[in-house]
């Protein structure tokens, strides 16, 4: 699993830590990126909250990150 979480998004952030020791408890892969100075909903082109710079690097990222660990 890769989470992918905005760093100006407290209230989602929040499960952060829950959901990273869950799946550590499961033994499952799994990678934890926060992008800073990101904002809920970063990678959604149509909205005001939209970081063109982390969006794209996040989808960079997660489909390293698929190619990796789902074949």
């Amino acid at each position: 699993m890769a989470m992918k979480y905005a760093g100006e998004d407290g209230r989602v952030n929040a499960s952060m830590a829950p959901v990273s020791e869950a799946l550590k408890a499961a033994k499952l892969t799994y990678e934890v990126k926060v992008w800073d100075g990101a904002q809920h909903a970063f990678f959604t082109n149509t909205g005001e909250r939209y970081n063109a710079t982390a969006a794209t690097a996040a989808q960079k990222q997660l489909l390293a990150w698929f190619g990796a660990h789902l074949a």
